[in-house]
């Protein structure tokens, strides 16, 4: 055991300490930090040349797009409208559905929030609307009730329902 000591003492006399260069901040690029969101809730950014605004409601992360070039000018104005929705959703005054009627999450936001889902005429399709409407109401038709319907929707409406091939 002595022996294996000495040799493992002899060992340790022979090895090197290598120094690794240490990693130094000022190698990497660091990204400026955009003035307009410096202390404040909520971000504006850029992405593909847009503005985009990021914000938190409802416990929910929301990112929305403005549809405003990245220039300075609009950077700022849009930082007030950012401000103005971070106030609104402090105070309880915010409807997530007023401010983004084209968000893809309106109608989410809009339910969570305790408002019912309304709908623009221009994103109502009468033949969804009919098809929907006659799903949901001829489970409780009588077979003569049924028979009636559908004689009127499909002589009537015959181009909707002639599209579903």
């Amino acid at each position: 055991m002595i022996e294996k000591a000495e040799k493992r003492g002899d060992f340790m006399k022979q090895a090197k300490i290598i120094d690794f260069p240490k990693h130094s901040d000022t190698s990497k690029k660091r990204r400026k930090k955009d003035s307009v969101n410096i202390g404040k809730k909520g971000r504006v950014f850029a992405r593909s040349g847009k503005l985009w605004v990021d914000f938190h409601y409802m416990n929910q992360r929301v990112r929305e797009p403005s549809g405003f070039n990245n220039t300075p000018k609009n950077r700022k104005k849009l930082r007030k409208q950012l401000d103005l929705v971070v106030a609104e959703i402090e105070n309880g005054m915010f409807e997530f559905a007023k401010r983004f009627p084209n968000s893809t999450r309106r109608d989410d936001f809009t339910t969570l929030e305790g408002r019912l889902v309304i709908k623009r005429p221009d994103e109502i399709n009468f033949g969804k609307y009919v098809k929907k409407w006659w799903q949901e109401m001829s489970p409780g038709m009588s077979a003569s009730q049924q028979r009636d319907y559908t004689s009127i929707l499909s002589t009537t409406f015959s181009c909707i329902f002639q599209t579903d091939r």
